[in-house]
């Protein structure tokens, strides 16, 4: 499953924050009710489309079957490794710059 959610915020790096944030997004959202945490296999993926998703990935890196990510950093590995993907807006036009295929102009 891929999810695009309008906003993802944590105002504090804490495990217990951030776990909360998911649980209130699962009884919401129909595509994340199948989420189980914590987990012992890799379940969600959450991109985001800054580097500077500090608060996030010291909230989120005690829960087991959490990984997140920048935009930047995804690799098609990621991807395919995780059950769900969790996408904030402004992850999908980096994602797009990122695949686009540059072609060599004909001379």
């Amino acid at each position: 499953h891929v999810v695009l959610i309008k906003e993802f915020i944590l105002n504090e790096a804490k495990t217990k924050t951030f776990v909360a944030a998911l649980r209130e997004m699962r009884a919401h959202i129909e595509d994340l009710k199948h989420v189980q945490l914590p987990k012992e296999r890799q379940e969600l993926l959450v991109v985001f489309p800054e580097a500077s998703s500090a608060v996030m990935t010291r909230a989120s890196r005690n829960v087991s079957g959490v990984r997140t990510l920048s935009a930047h950093d995804v690799a098609i590995e990621d991807v395919a490794g995780y059950r769900t993907i969790l996408m904030v807006p402004g992850v999908i036009p980096i994602l797009a710059q990122r695949t686009r295929i540059k072609r060599k102009k004909k001379e």
